[in-house]
């Protein structure tokens, strides 16, 4: 359970138990308020359940250090922080400080993960551009690359298509499934949930009320009584994957 400091005692997550396999796209789901973000939170070790264990590789996450967390999960939150005049390159190149012991400088191997991982996210000609001055979906596409170079065994990723349109969407998305890592993803958007993820877990009022493959989590019962909407889910004509169309009455 977690509640929030200064005010009355509350749990915001109860008896929630999930898993992120190797190489795993795994989406979290639900409706405004159902403790998504306070799920990661608690994922990343930024805040401390009051019960439970957060395990990786069989360790207590809370039972480490911060550092030793931040050599293995990187965090893409929803927005982008103030990068006070740096570049996108000297944003990314920030993913390499869990590494790193105080004093030490920039090595060949930093500059040569840099450039790898901005040539992944197709951002290698604006790595010299000042980070502010980059379209939303720049700024997520240079986060994630500031999250690759973290070399992390888990990416964990609170809405990260916020913001952006669906060109966007879909190609950060994308970029993400495409680096195979066990991956724990907070989305709203159903559609980009059931074509990129491999599992859904649905979050309720702190509770998972379902788990399992997009198409059996994604019902018209679910959706109805959980998210209030009623909704056609068919095939998607190109890659099979379920489509959710809300009515509108």
């Amino acid at each position: 359970m977690e509640h929030a400091p200064g005010i009355a005692r509350h749990a915001l997550l109860e008896r929630v138990s999930l898993r992120v396999g190797p190489g795993e796209c795994v989406g979290l789901i639900g409706p405004n308020g159902s403790g998504k973000s306070s799920l990661l939170r608690c994922a990343f070790r930024y805040a401390r359940p009051d019960s439970g264990q957060i395990r990786l590789d069989g360790t207590d996450i809370w039972q480490t250090g911060a550092r030793w967390t931040a050599q293995r999960i990187a965090v893409v939150l929803q927005d982008a922080p103030d990068a006070f005049g740096l570049s996108v390159e000297e944003v990314v190149a920030m993913g390499r400080t869990p590494h790193k012991r105080p004093f030490d400088g920039v090595t060949q191997e930093d500059v040569g993960l840099v450039t790898q991982c901005l040539r992944d996210v197709d951002l290698l000609a604006w790595r010299y551009r000042p980070f502010a001055t980059l379209s939303g979906g720049e700024r997520q596409r240079a986060l994630l690359a500031r999250a690759l170079v973290q070399q992390p065994r888990v990416l964990m990723l609170d809405e990260p298509t916020n913001h952006l349109d669906p060109r966007h969407q879909i190609g950060l998305m994308k970029h993400i499934k495409a680096q195979r890592l066990s991956t724990l993803v907070a989305l709203h958007d159903l559609n980009l949930a059931a074509a990129f993820c491999d599992r859904l877990y649905l979050l309720v009022d702190g509770r998972i009320v379902a788990e399992g493959c997009p198409r059996s989590v994604l019902t018209a019962a679910r959706l109805k009584a959980h998210y209030g909407i009623d909704a056609v889910i068919d095939d998607h004509p190109v890659h099979a994957t379920p489509r959710i169309t809300p009515i509108m009455e």
